[in-house]
């Protein structure tokens, strides 16, 4: 892609000028920051606060061949921050437990003590965070709309691959987008979590790449992911099964798992 022949054909001066910037959005970042937790020093509110650091992603900068955030979700930006900072935590430590997006609302729930609003996903990381438990994830999926999906635990990282050719995208949701007229949406229950009638309509998310794509595996000690393990069949099998619970446990549509060649083990 066009991204992929301008790390290619560069003389490496544009490259090193691109990371360059973005090194400096990081030191400008990294003051103000520090501008705010000198405040918290200042006014004494580590005692009665509780502070949550962490971003949305990484970015890519020509490590690849790659520029940005495009899947598959290599750790090099799928990998992010997550510091909390509790009153009640167990000291300064570092913790070797998985943790997604929506775990930081079910954990900020927990600390306003209001765990009966529903949050059918999410999971509290305050019993990680008081020392109470190592953990509240065996291990992470994530992945991008329209591409494909990911997972990642003690034992391996796993891209799905995709085929959007044999089985394309559909979106589910309250509102058509005004910018994508689809006549062919359809209103109906599809959700199981939602109690409510949504529209699904066929919508493709190329950003350039290709309309399919293979699985990848990498034990997680390979945490350059240079060497693909999918000639293994039995931990191939082994890790399908497990995307697979975790992405019926998000009860996804049945297109996805045809769509992430997740069909047959």
């Amino acid at each position: 892609d066009s991204a992929k022949a301008f790390f290619e054909g560069n003389s490496g001066e544009e490259i090193e000028y691109l990371r360059q910037q973005y090194a400096g959005s990081l030191t400008m970042m990294d003051h103000h920051l520090g501008r705010l937790l000198d405040v918290m020093d200042r006014r004494n509110l580590w005692d009665d606060t509780v502070v949550i650091f962490t971003t949305d992603h990484g970015h890519e900068l020509g490590e690849r061949g790659r520029y940005g955030k495009s899947y598959p979700h290599w750790n090099s930006h799928a990998n992010i921050p997550l510091i909390i900072c509790h009153p009640e935590a167990n000291g300064p430590r570092r913790v070797d437990a998985y943790s997604t997006a929506v775990d930081l609302n079910a954990t900020m729930l927990d600390v306003l003590g209001d765990l009966e609003y529903r949050c059918p996903h999410g999971r509290s990381l305050l019993p990680v965070v008081r020392g109470e438990r190592p953990g509240v994830r065996d291990g992470v999926l994530y992945g991008t709309f329209g591409h494909g999906a990911c997972w990642v635990d003690d034992e391996v990282t796993f891209f799905s691959g995709f085929d959007n050719e044999k089985q394309p995208s559909y979106w589910y949701g309250t509102n058509i987008e005004r910018s994508r007229p689809a006549s062919d949406a359809e209103a109906g229950r599809f959700m199981p979590d939602v109690d409510m009638p949504v529209w699904r309509y066929r919508r493709d998310y190329g950003f350039n790449q290709p309309q399919q794509m293979q699985p990848q595996l990498f034990a997680r000690e390979d945490v350059d992911q240079q060497n693909d393990r999918t000639g293994d069949k039995k931990l191939l099998s082994r890790t399908r099964e497990k995307i697979r619970a975790a992405i019926e446990e998000e009860t996804a549509p049945p297109e996805a798992f045809r769509r992430l060649l997740l069909n047959t083990a």
